[in-house]
């Protein structure tokens, strides 16, 4: 029912963005999800170009885009916390954790818009 209504309910249906090289080549995806003064984002850069200082910018244009189409006053997104590296990047972009639950498989960041 939940997948259901994502499909059907335009409230709740998120914006799936690509990003691409100016080869077109696939770098990532962004998907955001506007609520109310929020912007919930989720995002993935392709394995083979992480490691190479290029987090900060890619995820600066994603903040950026996001900016401009819902001027939202906080982001916020959740991370695996495993994934150290990742929320490394995040820290480095700004943000921080609101939640690390211990039954909870992820870190809950947000950050001013």
């Amino acid at each position: 029912p939940r997948r259901i209504e994502l499909f059907v309910n335009p409230a709740r249906r998120t914006h799936l963005r690509s990003v691409v090289d100016d080869d077109g080549e696939l770098v990532g995806f962004f998907n955001f999800v506007p609520e109310g003064h929020e912007v919930r984002i989720g995002l993935g850069m392709r394995p083979d170009l992480t490691g190479r200082g290029l987090a900060q910018p890619f995820i600066a244009a994603g903040l950026d885009y996001a900016r401009r189409e819902w001027r939202p006053r906080t982001f916020r997104l959740w991370v695996a916390r495993w994934n150290e590296r990742a929320v490394r990047a995040y820290r480095r972009a700004g943000f921080h954790e609101v939640r690390r639950g211990e039954e909870s498989r992820f870190v809950e960041m947000e950050r001013s818009a």
